[in-house]
């Protein structure tokens, strides 16, 4: 399912590796529309990749990952939460190749637990230019 205003669009997804292309779609697309150039708009799509995965764990799971992306013509933000059967029992941490991507790509990035939810926030600003 997905939902939009303008500069804001949320996807959910089944929690599952192979549906993350959903949403680094999502997040790609909106960059591009906001006028970030390619390698922003790569480096955002690799962000929610990497980010979605570590809210998956390493079992199979029944549930969903919702997106919510919003953007304008400086900043993307995207915030994902996954609501699956072991979301609560999740402790949220990239592996260490993760974090130095991340690192590498976007502004900010973080992995949160709120309400038995684990989740991410990223935040990527256009480069000038």
């Amino acid at each position: 399912m997905m939902t939009s205003t303008p500069g804001v669009m949320t996807l959910t997804i089944p929690a599952a590796p192979e549906h993350i292309r959903f949403a680094r779609l999502l997040a790609g697309g909106l960059a591009s529309q906001f006028g970030f150039d390619i390698d922003a708009v790569e480096d955002v799509r690799i962000a929610v990749d990497e980010c979605c995965h570590s809210l998956l764990g390493d079992d199979d799971l029944s549930g969903t990952i919702t997106i919510s992306c919003a953007a304008d013509d400086e900043t993307i933000r995207i915030e994902g939460w996954a609501d699956h059967e072991h979301s609560s029992q999740l402790v949220p941490e990239y592996a260490e190749l993760s974090e130095a991507i991340l690192d590498a790509v976007v502004d900010s990035h973080e992995l949160m637990t709120h309400d038995g939810r684990v989740g991410f926030v990223i935040t990527k600003r256009r480069p000038r230019g």
